[in-house]
């Protein structure tokens, strides 16, 4: 779930969150990641989950909706850990986490594109089942 990503910009241009271009941070990015504990933080990730699955919840009127998205977002986070360099906050100041993934190009494609595959697979799966 994107979520995460469609708001960070938004903190971003309010500088409550910040970027710096470090060309060779990684291989896939040249963005270096230094402070953006409201969206990418473990406990950020949380509440972000809470406020989609509540609000899914009352639009759908279904928890199961609510718990699916929300786990979505929650997901993020995770995902963030294994391609990030150690840079991704579980509190708002830390600690950091980070497998690196975008070290390699090569990996990292492998990786989301599988991914972006296996998603696809599953929605096109239910929705046939609908």
């Amino acid at each position: 779930m994107q979520l995460v990503d469609l708001l960070w910009p938004l903190f971003l241009l309010a500088g409550a969150e910040h970027v710096r271009i470090a060309p060779g941070m990684t291989a896939f990015t040249p963005l270096g990641f230094y402070h953006y504990p409201i969206t990418h933080s473990l406990v950020g990730g949380l509440v972000w989950a809470v406020l989609l699955a509540v609000a899914s919840r009352g639009l759908y009127r279904s928890w199961q909706a609510g718990f699916a998205l929300g786990g979505g977002v929650l997901s993020h986070w995770v995902l963030d850990v294994i391609s990030h360099r150690p840079d991704v906050p579980v509190l708002p100041g830390g600690p950091y986490l980070g497998l690196g993934l975008w070290h390699s190009v090569a990996a990292t494609l492998i990786v989301e594109l599988a991914l972006f595959g296996g998603a696809s697979i599953s929605t096109h799966a239910a929705a046939g089942r609908r």
